[in-house]
């Protein structure tokens, strides 16, 4: 994982006793397909020379905030989200690693 989920947690004021860590996960999947998605590019991938970063550890910080911010987003939403929008302004943080060529 690219960020903990320890650190989703702290980022986002969770006790372990309020949400699974299964839950969360599927959060987390869900901000990092996402991202790939808005940027047409894999986050992480040794392989892909057009992946962000060839490890987790070399994540840029900006992405790193990105996927904090959308799972925050999804945990504070997640009742009745019919009545609720996410939020999309932190989208900008990808900006600089949309692919256009595509």
């Amino acid at each position: 994982m690219i960020i903990s989920l320890e650190l989703i947690r702290e980022h986002a004021h969770i006790d372990a006793d309020e949400l699974s860590a299964e839950l969360l996960t599927q959060y987390y999947n869900a901000a990092v397909r996402s991202a790939e998605t808005y940027i047409h590019r894999v986050l992480v991938s040794d392989t892909d020379t057009n992946a962000v970063a060839a490890t987790e550890d070399n994540v840029p910080a900006d992405v790193k905030q990105y996927l904090l911010l959308t799972v925050t987003d999804f945990v504070e939403k997640r009742e009745r989200v019919t009545e609720k929008t996410l939020s999309t302004y932190f989208n900008h943080l990808l900006d600089q690693y949309i692919d256009y060529s595509y």
